[in-house]
């Protein structure tokens, strides 16, 4: 069982690891909970896995504006290797923790501005799409992307806080073919999900290091 040590210091201490002695370390755990390897090595697996199907897919397809996916796995991969480190090596290490918050944070940028950009090219590609979208195609993509950009830097200097403090068809109907209905339901699947993980965030943010979000590695996983 977690344990907290009696006295001005508060916050989760883990009784199976050694007390925190070395250079950069915290005198509590960050994470709120101790990061479970199992979960790094799945995480792994998975966006590597996802690399490579995405790069395989801009060098074959030329879809070179859907690179930005391509740099979010890597960020994710990045954090999650400083995630490892903290289960496996050290999890009172300021520096690990810092290193996974950032690339993990960042990385739904990426998402988001390929998500944008898929956006922009489905309003140009739509009959009559430009005139009923809400915004012209580019100044949806910069807009949005601008935003994500400084909530997330919003998002690092908490982190860093933390860490210091501790076509030519006309009939629309044509267009909707049985791979285009995938490709819609994938694309608005993946909008609703960045969507729900900036939801997250926010409420992770907003509760705290001592909030049940922040202190329960299982929602961090599903999230």
């Amino acid at each position: 069982m977690a344990s907290r040590p009696q006295g001005a210091t508060q916050g989760y201490i883990n009784p199976n690891w050694p007390p925190p002695g070395e250079d950069g370390d915290a005198v509590i755990i960050i994470y709120g909970y101790t990061p479970k390897f199992a979960l790094y090595i799945f995480a792994l697996v998975l966006f590597f896995t996802l690399g490579l199907g995405n790069g395989w897919q801009v060098s074959k397809y030329r879809t070179w504006y859907f690179s930005t996916m391509l740099v979010g796995t890597v960020f994710e991969i990045i954090g999650y290797i400083a995630r490892g480190l903290s289960a496996k090596r050290n999890p009172y290490k300021v520096s690990y923790f810092v290193i996974q918050y950032f690339f993990i944070v960042v990385e739904p940028v990426f998402f988001a501005a390929a998500i944008y950009t898929v956006l922009s090219i489905l309003i140009r590609a739509t009959p009559d799409g430009t005139r009923h979208a809400p915004l012209r195609p580019k100044l949806i993509l910069w807009t949005f992307i601008t935003c994500d950009v400084i909530a997330t830097v919003i998002q690092i200097l908490g982190a860093v806080l933390i860490g210091v403090a501790y076509s030519n068809r006309r009939d629309p109907t044509r267009l909707i073919t049985p791979s285009s209905k995938v490709f819609y339901a994938s694309f608005w699947l993946a909008v609703l999900s960045i969507y729900l993980r900036i939801c997250f965030r926010l409420a992770e943010t907003a509760q705290g290091l001592a909030g049940e979000l922040q202190s329960r590695e299982v929602y961090f996983g599903t999230l």
